[in-house]
């Protein structure tokens, strides 16, 4: 419980699984931050349901939550992501982005974003996005040379690629690369 305690978590979920993740973050001391960036791809008939849930119970704290889904197949994604501002937590900042990619007509995309605020004076926000690939990107990326589906996966690949860069090896990049690839 250090003020100016700072927490970088950034998961890349490729599994072949179906997951219930609750993840819980209690900003306790004063100035203390957590910056938060989840990728994940589903596809055959995968479930994911998500909860992500920051509690902001000190002065000054921030949080930047950014969750980013692919769904394919007949694939159900859920995200439920919650920044509670607790009363005597003035100064603080909550952010959220939520984004949805649904691949496949039969994938379902679903999310909830929550924030609860009990003190006046703070900053938050939150962005919320569920659709299909926009189809002015894949046109402007087939004028470029790729087809569907390179571009299909350039799209895709970007919601990951703020993981990938900070691995500390590029055969663990690599590897990881090449399992996305097979999913997509």
């Amino acid at each position: 419980m250090h003020q100016y305690a700072t927490l970088n978590l950034k998961i890349a979920n490729l599994t072949n699984v179906d997951i219930d993740d609750k993840i819980t973050i209690n900003l306790v001391a004063n100035n203390s931050q957590v910056e938060f960036y989840s990728a994940s791809i589903l596809n055959q008939n995968l479930v994911k349901n998500s909860l992500i849930n920051v509690c902001h119970l000190a002065r000054n704290t921030s949080s930047n939550i950014k969750a980013y889904e692919v769904l394919k197949g007949k694939s159900q994604g859920f995200i439920r992501c919650v920044s509670d501002i607790r009363e005597k937590s003035s100064g603080s900042e909550a952010h959220q982005e939520l984004r949805l990619l649904v691949l496949d007509k039969n994938a379902k995309a679903d999310s909830d974003p929550v924030l609860l605020i009990d003190e006046n004076d703070i900053v938050a926000s939150h962005a919320n996005a569920i659709g299909m690939l926009d189809p002015d990107q894949v046109f402007y990326l087939k004028s470029r040379g790729l087809n569907d589906g390179q571009a299909q996966e350039l799209i895709v690949n970007g919601y990951f690629a703020p993981i990938f860069v900070d691995l500390p090896s590029p055969q663990l990049e690599s590897e990881l690369k090449q399992i996305l690839k097979g999913m997509i």
